[in-house]
């Protein structure tokens, strides 16, 4: 996670950084992932705080009608990200191919302990982004879109119900996740 921030922050030798060609809510591959299903999908929660910060939305869908929520509650990245002949374009294909790397690592030496600070790590990242709050118009805020369901008709709670976790499942119905909605 500490490369990545460092990735995203670091200004080349032309001027340029991702933190300012890259918004965290635009996609940056094939299948429209954005950085932030990125960071809440490996479930990198200060990565994801500032891309928050830098005004990502969570609500935002990928290709698969998928939110940064169902990322937090299952780890969904799979795709492969285009390259780019930017640097930045390269930079941002190397991170996730790193970042697919990480996964398969974390997937191949799970244990009991793996797994509880995994399940940890994602109810972090959920807290994160179940705090934003989107622009304020006509007086009322953007709110997590808890009821998104992607293309197979799954939501977030869906989602972390069928990983095991039930803190999470927890936290989306605290915020209002719908348990009724039918996949």
């Amino acid at each position: 996670e500490a490369k990545a921030i460092v990735l995203y922050t670091s200004v080349d030798r032309n001027g340029n950084s991702l933190a300012y060609e890259m918004h965290p809510s635009l996609p940056i591959g094939n299948d429209d992932n954005t950085p932030l299903h990125y960071a809440a999908s490996m479930a990198m929660k200060d990565l994801l705080t500032m891309f928050i910060d830098h005004g990502g939305s969570p609500n935002t869908l990928n290709g698969e009608n998928q939110t940064s929520f169902h990322a937090a509650c299952n780890g969904l990245i799979k795709s492969s990200v285009a390259s780019s002949s930017s640097p930045i374009g390269s930079a941002v294909a190397e991170y996730a191919k790193q970042a697919r790397s990480l996964l398969k690592v974390r997937d191949t030496h799970a244990d009991s302990n793996c797994e509880a600070d995994e399940a940890s790590a994602r109810l972090s990242c959920l807290k994160v982004l179940l705090s934003w709050q989107g622009p304020q118009i006509d007086g009322v805020c953007e709110k997590p879109a808890l009821k998104a369901a992607d293309s197979s008709g799954c939501t977030a709670l869906h989602y972390a119900a069928a990983e095991g976790l039930s803190d999470c499942s927890e936290l989306l119905l605290a915020h209002g996740a719908i348990v009724t909605i039918v996949d």
